[in-house]
């Protein structure tokens, strides 16, 4: 599951997936809440902050557990 910090990185994500790709695929943006991502993360086999980006970074296991923490607690 991508997630972006910011929406410019989402524009960097969908050009670098159109080039790997070679193809257009339509892409659909969707602001949410924190506690609201940190429900979904728990469903999600890879997590990936900033993906195709220089700030991509993969959540870890415990990256997930302090997320849930901080945003479920």
């Amino acid at each position: 599951m991508p997630l972006f910090t910011e929406q410019s990185l989402v524009q960097e994500f969908a050009h670098a997936y159109v080039k790997e790709t070679k193809r257009i695929a339509p892409f659909q943006v969707l602001g949410v809440s924190g506690t609201t991502a940190a429900r979904a993360l728990g469903n999600a086999d890879v997590v990936v902050l900033n993906d195709r980006t220089i700030f991509e970074y993969e959540l870890s296991p415990d990256d997930i557990h302090l997320i849930g923490q901080r945003w479920l607690s």
